[in-house]
């Protein structure tokens, strides 16, 4: 498999006892459906019909259980084709990242808001009675111009100002 489904890294001890459980338990399938022919065929019957007659109806059920798993398949097969031609593209498919112009459409930001916005560690975002983004409070970011420290800010306040 190229993209396997179910990624983890086993160590060569555990894979080992992986093949020698696996190999012990069709040991034990192949020995179980060899003695069941086995006793079939020793069985000392009426006839031939009256050995074959339990192999027969053990066809038969056989037979519908690969019917029923054959129309399984098929189903499925159905349902990824019409997935497949429904949806030309991955339905799971990355989101494109949001740009500066993007951003600034979606949400009717000025170029002073969209700044303000990229500009601290943390932002508080001021929403208008529509909805709409009214201002951002930035703060956060020592660097920032103008930013005022808590020993110089008079006011006592943390942020670096509103953009408004």
């Amino acid at each position: 498999m190229k993209n396997p489904l179910i990624r983890t890294r086993q160590g060569r001890l555990m894979r080992v006892f992986d093949l020698l459980a696996t190999l012990l338990a069709w040991a034990g399938f192949f020995y179980l459906v060899g003695r069941g022919v086995f006793e079939m065929v020793r069985y000392q019957g009426p006839g031939l019909a009256a050995r074959l007659e339990p192999v027969i109806a053990t066809a038969d059920t056989l037979a519908g259980y690969v019917a029923i798993a054959g129309l399984n398949a098929c189903v499925l097969a159905a349902w990824a084709l019409y997935n497949q031609m429904r949806r030309r593209v991955e339905r799971r498919g990355k989101i494109p990242a949001l740009d500066d112009a993007g951003l600034s459409a979606s949400f009717d930001l000025t170029p002073q808001l969209l700044r303000a916005l990229r500009s601290g560690q943390i932002v508080q975002v001021r929403n208008d009675e529509h909805g709409g983004i009214a201002d951002v409070l930035a703060w956060g970011h020592p660097a920032m111009p103008g930013h005022p420290s808590p020993a110089n800010d008079p006011r006592g306040q943390r942020y670096a100002g509103a953009v408004r």
